[in-house]
């Protein structure tokens, strides 16, 4: 019994020594160029960072300042992700490459002067790697050059072109490859200018796997955006187009639906990582901020 007791009490002196406090230690300042950081704001930051620290704080410093210190067993890089991801999720239906090229085939035809429009060479490029397959985007391009044709995207020309045909779009960009190939797709919003699904829609999030064990976001809906859910993707599914899944104007995936889905479930599947699809979880579940700017990353020892 005695040696009983005196293992416990060795067992006891041990975990005592071990240290279960957050091991990181940050001071951070952040701005908000865009936008005045109201009390609403600065609850939302401490909302996103919640479930990474339990000790917090947060106060407004001017009027687009904010000062936050926290204790943490995440990395920098978590908390920085955290800060720098607004995490605005919004669902589009996509136009495809067939109702897009009518809008812009006078770009193809026209002589090119080679420095004057070197973006539209790129422009044209990225239209054309989008032709030959049934795709639900509407043209690709590595990474490097994505200044170039946005540069075009957003021209004048375009603008004028696509109003002629009635199309109401937006690009955007996709995940890039490991090569360096990004997609590009065609975003159609309705009439005023806004995507088909937007706002507060999701009531939660969660990070779980595919059935090829591939990390994936599983999105649970509001009981009013499963009705629009449902009603969006038996459209989708009887006229045929992708709906894109969209966060911060980043298209994460683009699937089409065979049938209306009901219930307000449906799964983000990209090239996550089990880290990267865990930062965008708790991203997504806990709402969007504001656009922030780190100004000062400072790690303390305790």
């Amino acid at each position: 019994m005695k040696i009983q007791l005196s293992l416990l009490y060795v067992l006891l002196s041990l975990a005592s020594c071990i240290s279960f406090k957050p091991k990181n230690s940050f001071k951070i300042e952040v701005s908000s160029p865009a936008q005045a950081l109201t009390v609403h704001h600065l609850e939302a930051i401490k909302n996103r960072l919640a479930p990474s620290s339990k000790a917090i704080k947060i106060e407004a410093v001017g009027n687009n300042q904010a000062y936050i210190s926290l204790k943490t067993k995440k990395t920098e890089e978590h908390i920085r992700t955290l800060l720098k991801t607004p995490g605005a999720v919004a669902f589009y239906e996509t136009a495809s490459i067939k109702q897009i090229m009518p809008s812009i085939i006078d770009l193809y035809n026209e002589e090119l002067d080679p420095e004057r429009d070197y973006s539209i060479k790129h422009f044209r490029e990225v239209f054309m790697a989008g032709l030959p397959n049934n795709t639900t985007y509407i043209g690709l391009s590595n990474v490097k050059d994505t200044a170039l044709v946005n540069r075009t995207l957003h021209s004048e020309k375009v603008k004028v072109a696509l109003q002629k045909e009635n199309l109401n779009v937006t690009f955007a960009w996709g995940i890039p490859e490991t090569n360096g190939v990004i997609t590009l797709y065609a975003l159609i919003l309705d009439s005023s200018g806004k995507p088909a699904m937007h706002g507060k829609f999701i009531s939660r999030s969660t990070q779980s796997f595919s059935q090829v064990g591939e990390p994936t976001i599983n999105i649970t809906m509001t009981d009013t955006a499963a009705t629009a859910w449902e009603t969006l993707t038996t459209r989708a599914a009887r006229d045929r187009f992708a709906i894109a899944i969209v966060i911060d104007n980043q298209v994460y995936a683009a699937p089409m639906a065979n049938q209306p889905i009901t219930g307000g479930q449906t799964e983000i599947s990209g090239n996550f990582t089990v880290e990267s699809a865990h930062n965008l979880t708790q991203v997504i579940s806990t709402g969007v901020i504001p656009q922030l700017e780190i100004t000062s990353f400072i790690t303390n020892d305790d």
